[in-house]
Order: C-alpha cells, then sequence, then structure tokens
C-alpha cells in the first residue's frame, strides 16, 4: 500500500501547459481509453506536436499514459462506462481561456486524498487506510507558518511532508521541521546524512519492497515526488513564490493574501466523499467549472470569523443534522440549527453560510455527512434502523414519495414490508415496496423468497400513500449494503409472486446496494437521467452492485 502522497510528473518543467495538454485531451474525447495503446501513443503524438512532449514516442503509449493521468489527477477528464474520455467542465472552460488561472487554481487546491481517480483501477499502488487531506492546502499552511521562515526544503517535503495522512497533523509536521533544523544548526548533518531516520522512514513508507531499498534509495525516490508537488504548489500563483536550490519560499508580504485564500478555500470546498460513490461521481463535481462551482477566493474578500469554540460547536450542529438528512432546504437547516444551539437565526445563517453548510438551492446534492453516514449504517448489521430511516429519505430526496405503509386491514396479524414508494413517469402513479438488509452480505434464502412474493407482494398490490392516493404495485426491491448472494431465488420471486396477481399484471424487481443508490440518487439530482429511466432500473429484474452497472444498463 502506498504511503507517501504522490502524483504523476512527465517531465521536470513547471506544470504551464495546463491548456495545452487540455487540448490533446480534448482531440480525444469520446474515444476508447481503457486497454486502447493505439490511442495513448495518438496522445503521445499530439503532445509532441503541440511541444508539450518530447520527440521519441515509446512504443506501448506510456508516455501518452503518464500526461493523461496527469489531467485525470486534477479533474479534467474522467472515464464513462465503456472507458472512453469524458472532459470536464473546468477543462473546457481553461480551453476557452475563461478565468484559466483561478480554475487551475482551483483544481490544486481542492485536490484531495483519496478522490475519484486514486481509487480507480488504473491507479496503483493504492493508498493505504486513514487519508483525509488536501495536499496543497497542507503545504501552503506550511509555507504561511514563521516559525518556518515561510519556506521549504525539497527534502523537508520529501520526509516530514509526504508521510502526512490527514490535515490534522500540520502542527505535528511544522514541529518536526523546525525541531530538524534545530539539530541541523547543532550538527550541521543535513538529512541525507541521517542514516537512521532515513531508514526508518524507508521501513515505514516504502511500497516498493525492493531487495535494494534503503533510507537513501527511497530518499530518492521521495524527493523526485517532492519537485512535483513544488512545482504543482507554484502553480497556485507563480507571483507568490521563489524556487531555488531544492527550496520554495513564499513571499512574506504576500502571506495574509495566502492565509485568507486558504480559509475561502476551507469555508467553500469541504473534504468530498463522492468518491465512495465513484469516480464518475466525484469527477462531476471535481471539474466544474466556476460558473457552477462554488465562487473561489477574490483578494479583498474577507472571511468572516467567530469565536473558534462557538465555530466548532454550531458546525458539529449542523453537521449532525446533515447526516440524516440527505437533502434539507437551508431554512429547515437553520431552524433545526437554531433550536438546538440559540443563537438567533441571522447569525447561523451568517456562520453555516462561510463554513459552506448552506447550499445552492438550484443546484440540489447529496451532503457528504450524509454520504459517510448512510454507508457506515449500510455494511453494519447493528445499524440495520438507522439504514432503514436513512434509505427512507434517500429516497425521498429523488422519488415522488417514500415512506413506511400502514399494514392493510385485514392482514394485521402479518408480517410488513419496511419501505414503500411511489414514482410519477409516463403520466401515470407506479408503486414499489422495498426491503432493507444493512451488513457486508445479504444472502436471499427461501424463506425471504417466499415472504416477498407470497406476502409482500399480494399484501401490497394495491399501496396506499400517505399523501392518498392507492397506487397499483408495478415493482418490488431490496435495497442492501454491499454484496448479494442467492440470485436462483430472486429470479423465482417474479413467477412465485404471478399467482397472486390479476390476469396481465406483473410485478417485477430488483436488487441494488448503498453505493449504488447513491448513486442513482446523485444521477437524479444532478438531472442526468429522468423518471423514465428510474422505472426501467426497478423493472429491470436486475441485480446492481456497483455504479458502472447502472451506467451500462442505462446506455443499452
Amino acid at each position: 500500500m502506498r504511503k507517501t502522497m504522490f502524483i504523476t510528473r512527465p517531465t521536470r518543467d513547471a506544470l504551464t501547459s495546463h491548456g495545452k495538454l487540455i487540448e490533446a485531451m480534448q482531440e480525444l474525447e469520446g474515444t476508447k481509453w481503457t486497454g486502447n495503446r493505439q490511442a495513448h501513443q495518438m496522445l503521445e503524438q499530439i503532445l509532441v506536436e503541440k511541444k508539450i512532449k518530447a520527440p521519441g514516442g515509446s512504443n506501448d503509449g506510456s508516455g501518452g499514459r503518464t500526461w493523461a493521468a496527469l489531467a485525470r489527477t486534477f479533474g479534467y477528464w474522467y472515464l464513462d462506462s465503456k472507458g472512453g474520455i469524458v472532459i470536464t467542465p473546468v477543462a473546457k472552460a481553461i480551453l476557452a481561456g475563461n478565468q484559466e488561472h483561478l480554475h487551475v487554481q482551483k483544481q490544486i487546491l481542492n485536490y484531495q486524498i483519496p478522490n475519484g481517480y486514486v481509487l480507480s483501477s488504473g491507479f496503483r499502488p493504492k493508498y493505504d487506510e486513514g487519508y483525509h487531506i488536501f495536499p496543497f492546502r497542507f503545504m501552503l499552511r506550511l509555507l504561511t507558518r514563521p516559525e518556518l521562515d515561510y519556506c521549504l526544503h525539497r527534502d523537508e517535503i520529501s520526509v516530514f511532508f509526504l508521510p502526512a495522512k490527514t490535515d490534522s497533523e500540520l502542527e505535528q509536521v511544522a514541529f518536526k521541521i523546525a525541531f530538524y533544523r534545530e539539530l541541523k544548526e547543532q550538527d550541521g548533518l543535513e538529512l541525507n546524512q541521517r542514516v537512521e531516520l532515513l531508514n526508518e522512514l524507508a521501513e515505514a513508507s516504502d511500497h516498493r519492497h525492493r531487495s535494494d531499498s534503503s533510507g537513501v534509495n527511497f530518499l530518492a525516490y521521495l524527493t523526485d515526488s517532492a519537485l512535483t508537488h513544488m512545482i504543482i504548489m507554484e502553480s497556485v500563483n507563480y507571483y507568490w513564490f521563489k524556487r531555488s536550490d531544492g527550496l520554495i519560499s513564499l513571499k512574506p508580504d504576500l502571506v495574509p493574501i495566502a492565509v485568507e485564500l486558504l480559509d475561502d478555500f476551507d469555508a467553500k470546498y469541504p473534504f468530498s466523499s463522492r468518491f465512495k460513490i465513484s469516480e464518475e461521481s466525484f469527477a462531476r463535481h471535481y471539474g466544474l467549472d466556476l460558473s457552477r462551482a462554488k465562487n473561489t477566493f477574490r483578494h479583498g474578500q474577507k472571511v468572516a470569523t467567530r469565536r473558534k469554540k462557538q465555530d466548532s460547536m454550531l458546525r458539529e450542529t449542523a453537521e449532525d443534522i446533515l447526516r440524516t438528512n440527505p437533502l434539507i432546504d437551508n431554512e429547515t437547516l437553520v431552524k433545526k440549527v437554531n433550536t438546538r444551539f440559540p443563537l438567533g437565526e441571522n447569525e447561523i445563517i451568517q456562520s453555516l453560510r462561510q463554513m459552506d453548510l448552506l447550499h445552492n438551492e438550484e443546484a440540489e446534492q447529496l451532503s457528504s455527512q450524509f454520504i459517510d453516514s448512510y454507508l457506515e449504517a449500510a455494511t453494519n448489521s447493528d445499524l440495520w434502523s438507522d439504514f432503514e430511516k436513512q434509505s427512507i429519505r434517500l429516497l425521498n430526496a429523488f422519488l415522488d414519495e417514500a415512506f413506511r405503509p400502514p399494514k392493510p386491514s385485514m392482514n394485521k396479524d402479518k408480517a410488513n414490508i419496511e419501505i414503500g414508494v411511489r414514482l410519477h413517469t409516463h403520466g401515470m402513479d407506479f408503486g414499489g415496496i422495498l426491503d432493507c438488509k444493512s451488513g457486508q452480505k445479504f444472502q436471499l434464502g427461501t424463506r425471504e423468497r417466499d415472504l416477498m412474493a407470497t406476502s409482500y407482494i399480494p399484501m401490497y398490490k394495491e399501496l396506499q400513500c400517505p399523501s392518498g392516493p392507492i397506487i397499483p404495485l408495478r415493482f418490488f426491491g431490496y435495497i442492501i449494503g454491499k454484496d448479494f448472494g442467492g440470485k436462483p431465488n430472486f429470479n423465482m420471486i417474479r413467477e412465485k409472486a404471478s399467482m397472486y396477481l390479476n390476469a396481465g399484471e406483473s410485478v417485477d424487481g430488483f436488487v441494488i446496494n448503498a453505493r449504488s443508490l447513491l448513486y442513482l440518487a446523485d444521477l437524479v439530482l444532478d438531472k442526468l437521467i429522468q423518471p423514465e429511466d428510474l422505472l426501467k432500473i426497478f423493472t429491470a429484474n436486475s441485480i446492481f452492485l456497483d455504479p458502472l452497472e447502472i451506467q451500462r444498463f442505462l446506455q443499452k
């Protein structure tokens, strides 16, 4: 597992060619990329023609793949379900010359680990568990520290910055760098002379597992990675930094502006959990241009200050509410916060806006807090009750109605289904009944099969909705935590249930896990699919355990 931060770097030159790289990728938009060496070689040739890459291509297109990986890292493109190239809005804005610097700045400072790309099959080796960091915000924070003289050496970045996993390690990393510098003043030893320290680092962090791996050899690997991060850091604003002799410095008179920039980004762009859904879901939001994303920093724009303790309590209160509500309008959120934290609505609104906990109601989207909470409940069988409640809330976010259906009066002695839903499309209401099963794997046995086919479906073939209408049952489904077993039993439900229905009636079904359901909700909220697409999925008699399976199904 990878235990140090890493970004591919095809060249030693500064990354001043974002636009030209995107131009090259755009020429291949829609082209199949996965496993297509011809496309990899074609990109390599295009890069040579644009003087981004030196002449002399590889036999297998590896040079093209490396450059493409860099563009993918910063959200300029992603793969569709067929392995084809999709250019993001932020890349198109850069191509159009629309606020190019601000768009590049946004992508660099919003780059996070983990993200959609590093969790894709094409990124190897994978990162170790526990990462939750904005690398370039972290580095820029270090560069604003007076005790570090507003500068970092390449070797310090290698040994102290790159192994960091979370943003909370900032103070610890700053202390280690300052302590090392004190040692150096005392004995004059450089990092590459501190063999014991380097060997410890190699043993703890080296993912290469080579027989020749040593502290010094590993430092050489890390210093190359450190230089990459230094080069990218400069791209945030070329006027802010000086770099020479392995040192990057932030000009002291620009420190307040840099701090203001960081505070603004921290408030407006919190860590995103969309990578837990899919690379596409993450990239669609990471790759938004400024006209559709949240506003980036403008010099002179002040971030409101509050007492840290008050801000912390307010954030904790709001995030607790967001964890259990996939979509909540701003007015309701403020009122709920105010009942728990009686500060005054106007002050709460101002604070939540600065924390980016109030959303643009024209562009509804799932909160990271809810995504994290829902996926945790989904895979933990002890949290089955939370999983049911949150599933109802999630379904209500993108369907016409989701509810706990009442037991029909003639069947009060029987078990009842957990969730009923109403979907309006084709000028009609369609009813559905859903069973929630939390845990790592749900095995559909004969008991559960017969319960759905001979009890639930007959009981709810006319579904009473809380909003009033009684609608015909059209589909059944299982919302599961992660994995599924028992496909033969699932396939038998439709046939067994038909014996309890009128002639010409049918009830179809589906199985979907929590991650794929989040993806489906994301597509609806982003207005990428319509209610008729949902009906196709719900009546597909198929099992969806990966967002890619939904993509492929919809493209048929």
